[in-house]
């Protein structure tokens, strides 16, 4: 709880001073990059967080790999948190910074699993959905599933809607246990 904490903080930082300064967009940019960058690299999560390297090596890693593409105030982030030798919250920090600014620019994220991937046609009422329920624009993410017989599953935040097969098997077998068919003499 205390990383989360701490990551809600430097996030929030991180936000008013990129506001200040102008490079919101350029910063979240950045950071969403960076939370694709860790998904994809179970490496660089492991570096981050290993004690045994030193500190300024993962600050040299971390320059040598985004030093040249990032803007100069994520550099700077990372060089704070790397200086008070906290980079283990970094994962955290760049999460934390991207639902921060989707609530501040009203996006909602939300993710759909079917068995195949959906036709631009498909794709699009589905987001059009999503901003009519949501009342914001949308990011949606596909997520391919082979278990998923038919239909789709969609998570928009907290709210899931089961539209698959396996999902109305199960709410039948639910509505049949619950049904009492002893008689009533």
């Amino acid at each position: 709880m205390a990383h989360n904490r701490a990551a809600t903080r430097y996030a929030q930082s991180l936000i008013s001073l990129s506001q200040e300064q102008g490079l919101l967009d350029v910063v979240a940019g950045n950071m969403h990059d960076f939370t694709e960058v860790l998904k994809n690299s179970h490496d660089l999560v492991l570096v981050l967080k290993n004690p045994i390297i030193k500190h300024p090596d993962k600050l040299a890693i971390l320059k040598k790999l985004f030093g040249n593409t990032y803007n100069n105030l994520t550099m700077a982030i990372f060089n704070i948190v790397v200086a008070k030798k906290r980079e283990a919250l970094l994962p955290d920090i760049a999460a934390e910074f991207v639902n921060q600014y989707n609530r501040l620019k009203g996006i909602f994220r939300a993710s759909i699993t079917t068995a195949a991937p959906l036709d631009a046609d498909t794709r699009e009422r589905f987001n059009a959905y999503v901003r009519q329920a949501t009342g914001g624009s949308v990011e949606l993410t596909e997520i391919i599933d082979t278990n998923v017989i038919g239909g789709y599953k969609l998570q928009i935040g907290d709210r899931q809607i089961d539209e698959t097969v396996s999902g109305k098997l199960q709410e039948l077998k639910l509505q049949l246990i619950d049904q009492s068919y002893i008689a009533k003499y």
